[in-house]
């Protein structure tokens, strides 16, 4: 069985870990430390995030995560107000601590 598993290169793991852990919910699978590599995996339905530090830079691109509900996204959007995108799911765009996009969408209507 394939999985999907997408890493990203962060500048700091905790603070990675808190977001996407506490207020994006994904569930905590693994972390480490060693010298000069630290960094954890979460889960994402099937698939696997690994936020990791190595060498100091920040590097990966956008995510996008479907959620289950409007509601869901509303809970997770903070402060930014979400959007009718063009094909028409629900979503907004927020950015982790290293500024990567990560777009929360829905395409459940809003019955």
């Amino acid at each position: 069985m394939a999985r999907l598993w997408v890493p990203l290169q962060v500048v700091d793991v905790a603070a990675s870990v808190a977001f996407y852990r506490d207020r994006l919910g994904l569930p905590l699978r693994e972390r480490w430390e060693r010298p000069g590599d630290w960094g954890a995996v979460l889960s994402i339905g099937d698939g696997r995030l690994e936020v990791a530090r190595d060498g100091g830079q920040s590097i990966g691109g956008g995510l996008a995560i479907e959620l289950s509900s409007r509601a869901d996204v509303d809970r997770h959007a903070g402060s930014v107000l979400p959007k009718v995108y063009p094909r028409g799911h629900y979503g907004v765009e927020v950015f982790d601590p290293d500024g990567h996009p990560v777009l929360l969408f829905t395409e459940a209507s809003s019955s």
